[in-house]
């Protein structure tokens, strides 16, 4: 029995140990998806700078349809300092704020997710010319919680992330090219 715990003993240190490591040497969070568009950049972009047309292609909103009901919009769309504070049992809570506006080809916003409010993440929207359409790269950027890291590493945040991008992209397309 001593020689079996001390066995459970080690094996749980090294897995503490091990996932440690994986914290301590986690890039920072960072996903990318693009998508082109067959719609006018000016049509695209209209979904970007005002919060209340996210409600027509973002994931988050399809997960939790109250996420609209439970938002407060404050600002002026399409204007530095836009904001939208939204609260989602679902999802989570937090807000979003422009930081920076090109009209038709980029708009930079700062997210705060609660309860960590202090440290944003940064979403990035550029739109360029490709062919016919417009193509829409999407990015985020940020830190996460140094013992979060591991778990970003372990499940993949960027294709679990990746995967809500992919989807609003889709969602996106699919409301522009009506």
């Amino acid at each position: 029995m001593k020689k079996f715990l001390k066995i459970t003993g080690i094996s749980l240190l090294v897995i503490v140990l091990i996932y440690l490591i994986l914290c301590i040497a986690a890039p920072p969070m960072e996903v990318e998806r693009s998508i082109v568009i067959n719609a006018k950049d000016s049509v695209i972009f209209s979904k970007f700078g005002d919060f209340k047309q996210w409600d027509s292609w973002s994931p988050w909103t399809q997960n939790d349809p109250q996420i609209p009901a439970n938002s407060v919009y404050t600002g002026t769309p399409y204007t530095k300092g836009h904001q939208v504070e939204w609260k989602s049992k679902k999802e989570g809570s937090g807000r979003q704020v422009i930081e920076e506006i090109k009209p038709y080809t980029y708009i930079k916003t700062a997210l705060y997710f609660q309860p960590n409010d202090s440290d944003p993440g940064y979403s990035e929207f550029k739109l360029e010319p490709d062919g016919a359409g417009t193509k829409v790269t999407w990015n985020m950027k940020g830190k996460m919680p140094f013992l979060f890291k591991g778990i970003g590493v372990i499940m993949g945040m960027n294709k679990m992330l990746g995967g809500y991008f992919d989807r609003g992209l889709a969602n996106l397309k699919k409301d522009c090219e009506k």
